[in-house]
């Protein structure tokens, strides 16, 4: 079969320039350490790492070699071909897309490729719902989430589950397990202490749009639902922040979605986590829809403990209720300046 439409902007609707580099490498993109070099046999410092330009384009540095090159040009070094011509170029996109099988006449849904921490299953899912327990307020407590919000994001303690008949996990107190109901058949289960699998699911789509009051001039797309739930306690001018989550940071917003919202918000920002897959779903969104990106970026706060916060539940959880007030107040004040709004 042809590959259809083949140029960068067909590649990266279904694969960010992050998974290409990890794939290709061998190795996992991260940043603020250093790899050793795959283009030099004498790398004894280990001299590379990973940077984005001002452009948003994803460079890969060897500061021992001459090599500065993006996931195209690493395709085109690995395999001897020049990627400064049209013919080279065309070669390189050819293998990037041979490899990924992104041939005319799939029908691939149009994602980002990462690998997730959640099962999409397309079988029967049967939750037997509980009360939430103590333990259970204390963990949503946590985000700032209380017992009333969760019964209006429709969200239920697990008991017993169910697929296609067969049990697959009854309630435990070292893994408990929540339930996200959206109709009477789409159900996500959340597994919030699980090291492997964090979510099984029967759905990828938008969660808490049935929460959107419209009071806001402005929307936050947030990268999951307990994100959005946490940031929709908190206030600016006096309103709860308006904010719904992506089933994942895999989940392209379907273009009748985003025309609904931008028939009711001015503005509309994406709230992704700091990391290669939080950045491109931030720059898919914006390509597309022209969302404008928020990051919490990847830091200690000085919270009294050595804690990395990457999404808005760890500000929460790490600095309180009456910091990151003050940090959203603050950060407000700076957007207002930036986009004229009075």
């Amino acid at each position: 079969m042809q590959i259809i439409n083949l140029n960068k902007d067909f590649i990266f609707e279904y694969v960010s320039q992050e998974k290409i580099f990890e794939d290709f490498l061998n190795i996992k993109v991260e940043f603020g350490i250093k790899y050793k070099s795959p283009f030099r046999n004498n790398d004894k410092d280990n001299s590379c790492s990973f940077k984005y330009n001002n452009r948003g384009v994803l460079k890969f540095k060897d500061f021992g070699g001459a090599t500065n090159c993006d996931c195209f040009e690493l395709v085109g070094i690995l395999y001897g071909i020049n990627c400064n011509n049209g013919q080279g170029f065309m070669a390189i996109l050819n293998i990037i897309a041979k490899h990924y099988n992104l041939i005319e006449g799939s029908n691939l849904e149009k994602r980002i490729a990462k690998q997730e921490t959640f099962v999409e299953t397309k079988k029967k899912i049967s939750p037997k719902i509980t009360d939430f327990n103590y333990n259970d307020f204390q963990y949503w407590k946590r985000g700032n989430i209380n017992a009333a919000l969760l019964k209006k994001a429709r969200i239920y303690k697990c008991k017993l589950l169910f697929i296609d008949d067969d049990l697959i996990y009854a309630e435990s107190y070292s893994n408990p397990a929540y339930v996200y109901v959206f109709t009477k058949t789409d159900f996500r289960i959340y597994f919030p202490l699980s090291k492997k699998n964090k979510f099984i699911t029967t759905s990828n789509c938008i969660q808490g749009g049935h929460l959107l009051e419209y009071k806001q001039d402005f929307v936050i797309i947030n990268k999951s639902y307990k994100d959005a739930l946490s940031l929709s306690t908190f206030f600016l001018e006096g309103k709860n922040i308006e904010s719904f989550g992506l089933g994942s940071e895999t989940t392209l917003i379907p273009q009748s979605s985003m025309e609904h919202l931008k028939s009711k918000y001015k503005y509309i920002f994406t709230l992704t986590d700091y990391d290669p897959a939080g950045l491109h779903c931030a720059w898919i969104h914006r390509k597309k829809y022209g969302t404008i990106p928020l990051f919490i970026k990847n830091k200690t706060w000085n919270s009294g403990e050595k804690a990395v916060i990457k999404d808005f539940w760890d500000l929460v959880v790490n600095l309180g209720v009456e910091r990151t007030q003050k940090i959203i107040d603050l950060n407000y004040e700076k957007m207002k300046l930036k986009y004229g709004r009075k």
